[in-house]
């Protein structure tokens, strides 16, 4: 696909929000970010990518336990268990593939 992932791990949803703003005015870029406690992860997607960040977030938390929800180019979500956000980040990964 070309796309550009960035992975990036941050202290507070809000600097991953402000992250991905920038990143999903930029060509091919996708964001997945998390913050450890809670255990949460933010999806961003530039609309060139033709993935869904909602619909892929969605689909990494829920078959975990989790929840989330957002647009089509930025969602947030939660898994209850801490352990499971690398599996959440994984899922998104290779959908984002």
């Amino acid at each position: 696909r070309g796309v550009r992932v960035v992975r990036h791990d941050a202290a507070a949803m809000d600097e991953l929000r402000t992250l991905a703003q920038a990143l999903v005015a930029l060509p091919q870029a996708v964001l997945v970010g998390t913050i450890a406690d809670p255990p949460s992860l933010l999806v961003a997607t530039a609309e060139d990518t033709r993935i869904d960040a909602a619909k892929t977030l969605r689909e990494a938390v829920t078959k975990l336990g989790g929840r989330g929800g957002g647009s089509p180019r930025i969602a947030q979500g939660s898994v209850p268990d801490p352990g499971r956000l690398a599996q959440a980040v994984a899922s998104v990964l290779e959908a984002a593939r």
